[in-house]
């Protein structure tokens, strides 16, 4: 601060006392109504002062540059008044700005004089204009004063600084300090009272305080007990209020916080001092005003949320951070187990599962999703081998008419579900359900369906009194008495065929034992999972039975025993002939008549 600065700021300070000081108490006038603030312009008296070297002219602008120089710099750069009253702050260490000028000021009583050569009266704006060089006083001969402020906004406060500092000779008492909550209701100021101020002691009294909001602050004072004023007037030159800038927090919910897709989130926000525009915001858009807000419409994620609000021309906020779980998909099938379809070869179709799609985010339901869904073959299973299957060993679905959803895209109910029917594919073995999120990819879920005959049993390898043949490589099985016994894809059938065949067999070899004659040899019964046995591996139909395991063909041409084939004699054919219409459902259906595939086709009971 240069040397001119100095000795202007003195000079304002000096004579501003010397002139209050020497005020006499005599010339009354009629009472005022109590004001607001009024601005504060710097006194004409302060404008123009003469020393040796002529007139030194001290502007608005001097004024504010001698501010900002000041230790405690204004708090609005480029506004002379609050540059001036920041740099008149009485209070140590002052660590906001002073509450106290941006409010009403009313008082018990004024005493209604101007001093002489004054300018002003002795009333309660005089007390909170931020000069040190005019004051409040109450009349004389009159006790219970108090002086009261009144803020337009709640405003947050924790510490109030009184000062009678001209008057410092006079003691004063102040029992009790109240301020007025957000309810209109009036509550002590904590503190140790009654507080003495002048006299014998500092003729000012610093209080501070937990901080509170308040729209009101009202002090109760009385002259003395030490040295008390003659005619018992109390005085107050300025009093300051200091708080907390305002400032938000956001109570809850608490940061890292998770919710559920959809679900309602309730955000509850608190504020100290006085704070406009107050808005909630996530990801720089705003979802609501005020210190309440909702929002459900979250993506999954981890979320920025913020409460954004102004305090004069600064912006303050607070944020947390909350999560918003991943969708899960969950799809099931009832029956988990079906028949393939066109089993037996006229049931068309078979009745189909139903597949059902829930949709959550933790425990929640996800209305309004939507899933699509497909179904693929397991390659592998029902007894085709897949590496010698066409179509890279998965069966076509849809396989032309069947394997097929009623609706295979939808959206989810208000529970979340989506649901439709499935109906298989004409081959046995397993088919995946797999239930797609159309909004979310990556999100899916997979069942399981088995499609098979149910009941279907391996006709027994170790049984000496027949053969097994009829091996491929798109269905493995037995080529002989000496293949292995697995894999053996080929001979599966009901409990009735398996006892069918086992029967004729011991009928056969009782009825020839001891001649050379070749044992009877079956072929093709069912698949493993039974359905479409297409014998050449490309996925479409060949045997037109052998769907349910009630049918199995029994090789002839390897049954004469003379060379070369010439067919059975009419005696054993006739005995097979007439077994099989007893063991089997009716009489055997004669294929490939003569050549080397010749055999005999037949059904078993039901």
């Amino acid at each position: 601060m240069s040397i001119r600065n100095v000795v202007l700021f003195t000079l304002l300070l000096t004579l501003s006392l010397f002139v209050l000081a020497c005020q006499k108490h005599d010339q009354p006038v009629a009472p005022q109504v109590l004001t607001q603030v009024q601005p504060i312009v710097v006194p004409e008296i302060f404008r123009n002062v003469t020393n040796a070297t002529g007139t030194i002219i001290i502007n608005a602008a001097e004024v504010a540059s001698i501010a900002e120089s000041a230790p405690n710099p204004p708090l609005q750069d480029g506004e002379f008044s609050s540059q001036f009253l920041k740099l008149l702050s009485l209070a140590p260490n002052p660590e906001s700005q002073n509450l106290a000028l941006q409010a009403a000021a009313a008082a018990s009583s004024y005493w209604p004089w101007i001093p002489p050569g004054g300018a002003y009266l002795m009333t309660p704006d005089h007390a909170n204009n931020g000069n040190p060089s005019d004051a409040w006083q109450s009349t004389f001969w009159t006790s219970n004063h108090w002086f009261k402020l009144t803020w337009g906004q709640p405003v947050t406060i924790n510490r109030v600084y009184i000062t009678h500092q001209p008057w410092y000779w006079l003691g004063q008492t102040i029992s009790g300090i109240s301020y007025m909550n957000s309810s209109g209701a009036w509550v002590n100021v904590p503190g140790s009272f009654p507080i003495r101020s002048g006299a014998s002691r500092p003729a000012s009294v610093d209080l501070s305080f937990p901080a509170v909001e308040a729209r009101g602050l009202i002090v109760y004072l009385n002259t003395g007990p030490e040295t008390p004023h003659p005619n018992w007037a109390v005085f107050i030159s300025e009093i300051e209020v200091y708080g907390q800038d305002g400032s938000l927090k956001i109570t809850a919910p608490p940061t890292g916080s998770v919710f559920d897709l959809g679900q309602a989130i309730s955000f509850v926000g608190e504020k100290t001092g006085n704070v406009t525009n107050i808005q909630w915001l996530t990801n720089n858009v705003a979802f609501g005003t005020g210190l309440t807000a909702a929002k459900s419409d979250l993506p999954p994620g981890t979320h920025t949320i913020t409460l954004s609000g102004q305090v004069g021309n600064s912006q303050v906020s607070d944020s947390i951070a909350v999560g918003i779980r991943p969708i899960t998909l969950e799809v099931t099938i009832d029956p988990t187990s079906v028949m393939p379809s066109q089993t037996p070869l006229t049931t068309s179709p078979v009745a189909p599962t139903t597949v059902t799609v829930r949709v959550r985010s933790g425990n929640t339901p996800v209305a309004g999703h939507q899933v699509q869904l497909a179904a693929a073959g397991v390659p592998g299973t029902g007894g085709h081998n897949a590496a010698e299957h066409g179509n890279g060993g998965t069966r076509p679905i849809p396989d032309g008419v069947y394997g097929v959803f009623a609706i295979g895209e939808g959206v989810t109910d208000a529970a979340g579900v989506f649901s439709t029917t499935y109906t298989p594919t004409r081959f046995g073995g397993e088919e995946r359900i797999t239930a797609n999120s159309r909004t979310v990819p990556e999100i899916h879920a997979e069942a399981v369906l088995t499609v098979a005959v149910p009941g279907l049993i391996l006709l027994p390898r170790q049984d000496t009194r027949y053969l097994q043949i009829g091996h491929r490589a798109a269905h493995p099985g037995p080529v002989g008495a000496i293949s292995p016994a697995e894999p053996n894809e080929n001979h599966w059938g009901t409990q009735g065929l398996l006892t069918a065949i086992q029967n004729l067999a011991a009928e056969y070899n009782e009825e020839y034992q001891g001649e050379v004659v070749p044992l009877l040899s079956f072929n093709d019964m069912s698949l493993r999972n039974g359905g479409l046995f297409d014998i050449s591996g490309q996925w479409h139909p060949s045997h037109n039975e052998h769907r349910v395991g009630r049918n199995v063909d029994l090789r002839v041409n390897n049954l004469d025993v003379e060379q070369p084939p010439q067919g059975l004699d009419n005696i054993r054919r006739t005995f097979l002939w007439d077994e099989i219409d007893y063991w089997f459902e009716n009489e055997p259906h004669e294929e490939d008549y003569g050549r080397n595939n010749w055999h005999w086709h037949l059904t078993a009971e039901p």
